[in-house]
C-alpha cells in the first residue's frame, strides 16, 4: 500500500462534485458488476441467484433488482450479511449456506427458496423447473460455492462466474452442466483500460443513483494508509 502514487493522467477519471470520495470508492466493484451485466443481460421478471454477499455480491444484488430481476435470491455463510442484504434490497430473499451440507444439498435448499422441487437424479429436472434461477451470478470465486451454483442453475440457464478463485478446480460438475445444457461463462474481473474508459460515464451515473450506491452500503469508516491493520 502507498500513500501517494504517480498515475498516468490519461487514465484518470475525475468524479463529479455530487459524488463523495466514499461513494467513489465503490466505482471499482461497480465496474465489475456493470461489465457483467453489459455482457450478460438480465431480463425483466427473470429469476436470478447471486452467490456471495460481499461488496461485489451486494452491488450485483442492487443492480439485478434495478434491472427487474424477480425473484431475487442471495446466499452467504454469515447470517449478518444476509440481514444486511435484506435491508439493502427490500424484497430480496436469502439462503444461509449450510456448512454441513454438500453442494447438491445446498443447491436443493436454494432451489426450494425459488419454489422448485428436488431434482430427479435420472432426468436432471425438477417439478416447476422453470421457476429455478435462469441466471446465476457467482461472486465468491470459492470452489464449493461455484459447484453449488452449478447445481442450483435452471436447465438451459446461464452460470456467470464473476468471482476469482483458484486457477484449477477439480470438482467442477462438467457432465451435470453438459446434460442440463447450462451455459458457463466468465470474464476478466477487472475491465480493460479501454473498457473502463467507456464504462466511466455509466459508472458515475450509476453510483449517483439510488439503486446501486445507497447509504446503507457506505459505512463511513475512514482509515489512514498507516492504519491499514486497523481497517
Amino acid at each position: 500500500m502507498q500513500r501517494l502514487k504517480c498515475h498516468p493522467a490519461r487514465w484518470g477519471h475525475p468524479i463529479p462534485d455530487k459524488l463523495t470520495y466514499v461513494q467513489g470508492a465503490l466505482l471499482e466493484p461497480l465496474s465489475v458488476v456493470l461489465r457483467a451485466l453489459e455482457l450478460f443481460r438480465i431480463s425483466l421478471g427473470s429469476p436470478v441467484l447471486i452467490h456471495g454477499a460481499g461488496p461485489i455480491g451486494l452491488i450485483t444484488l442492487a443492480a439485478a433488482r434495478a434491472s427487474g430481476a424477480h425473484p431475487l435470491v442471495i446466499t452467504h455463510l454469515e447470517p449478518r450479511r444476509l440481514d444486511f442484504a435484506r435491508r439493502f434490497v427490500p424484497g430480496c430473499q436469502t439462503y444461509l449456506t449450510q456448512r454441513n451440507l454438500d453442494a447438491q444439498g445446498n443447491a436443493n435448499g436454494i432451489r426450494a427458496v425459488f419454489g422448485v422441487g428436488v431434482r430427479d437424479q435420472k432426468t436432471g429436472s425438477s417439478k416447476n423447473e422453470t421457476a429455478a434461477p435462469s441466471t446465476v451470478l457467482e461472486c465468491t470465486g470459492v470452489e464449493s460455492s461455484i459447484v453449488t451454483a452449478a447445481y442450483a442453475c435452471r436447465r438451459a440457464g446461464t452460470l456467470v462466474i464473476v468471482g476469482v478463485g483458484k486457477s484449477v478446480m477439480n470438482n467442477f460438475p462438467f457432465m451435470h452442466l453438459s446434460l442440463a445444457e447450462v451455459i458457463v461463462t466468465s470474464f476478466p474481473i477487472a475491465p480493460s483500460r479501454s473498457q473502463f474508459r467507456t464504462l466511466t460515464p455509466f459508472l458515475v451515473y450509476s453510483c449517483a443513483s439510488y439503486y446501486t450506491c445507497q447509504k446503507p452500503t457506505l459505512t463511513g469508516h475512514v482509515f489512514l494508509t498507516r492504519s491499514n491493520s486497523d481497517s
